[in-house]
Order: C-alpha cells, then structure tokens, then sequence
C-alpha cells in the first residue's frame, strides 16, 4: 500500500543509539523465547515444541558481550536505520530523548495525546553490557548509523 504524503502533511522518524539498539535486540529476542516456551508448555504449538524453543533458548544463554562476539547472524541488527525511512522525512527523533522530543511531534500536529511507554524493560545501561572487543565489533558492524546519526559511544 502506497501512502500519499501530502495527505499526511508531516512524517517523523525515530533512531536509536546502535549499541543501545543491540543490547535491547538481545533482550527483546531472550525474553520473547521464555514467552514462547512458556505459552508452548501450556500446550501452544504456534511457534514449535517446548524441545525446539529450548533449543533456540541456548543462543541466548550467555550474556550479552559474548553474544554479540559469538553471534554470526545479526538479522535486521545489521540494517542501516536510515533505510527505514524515506528521503522526505521530514524530523527525526532520537530515542534516547523520545519523551522530550515527542513535544515537537505533539506542537507540529496540535495534538496533545502522551506518548504511551510500551514493552519498556528494566534493564542497566547498555554502556555495562559492554566488553571492549563487543564494543569495537558493534561500532565496525553499525558504523554507517553511528556516523550518519553522530552517535558516540
């Protein structure tokens, strides 16, 4: 489905810190396998056998540094944020101050909905997870974020 921009008006888009952005992913990834073993043993078979998702659940078993080392499949991880958005955008966010700059969006549109906080977790800053290899691979994987969005470690 194609979408008219001048019907909408005013595009946004968010970017997130790259190596806040994998610690996230790995969390996001560990906790969605509990869930779906969790829903597999109460007799669920849409995303395998409690067998296969314990299987999948060792890739996850480790900490965070020696994941991303180890990891060879980065998935969506390794695709520039910027080709999520198209070339008209006209304001980017970064997520790290979202609830700030949620204020641009809500006085660009008139709107003073508030920005609903979903599937936040609690978790340390992403800096603690954080070897000094894991931390060089991520910033030679993401550079091209990292620059373009003048992110810093």
């Amino acid at each position: 489905m194609s979408i008219d921009r001048s019907e909408i008006g005013f595009s946004f888009g968010v970017v997130r810190n790259p190596w806040d952005r994998c610690v996230s992913a790995f969390f996001y990834e560990k906790q969605k396998i509990e869930n779906r073993i969790i829903r597999a043993e109460q007799g669920s078979t849409k995303h395998g056998s409690v067998e296969g998702l314990v299987g999948a659940r060792s890739h996850y078993n480790m900490d965070f540094a020696d994941w991303i080392l180890k990891n060879q499949d980065w998935g969506y991880l390794v695709l520039s944020q910027k080709d999520f958005f198209s070339n008209d955008i006209n304001l980017l966010l970064r997520y790290e101050n979202l609830l700030d700059d949620f204020h641009l969006i809500q006085d660009k549109t008139k709107c003073n909905i508030e920005l609903p906080w979903i599937n936040s977790s609690d978790r340390n800053n992403y800096q603690d997870y954080y070897t000094p290899e894991a931390k060089d691979l991520v910033s030679k994987m993401l550079q091209e974020d990292i620059v373009t969005y003048n992110y810093e470690f």
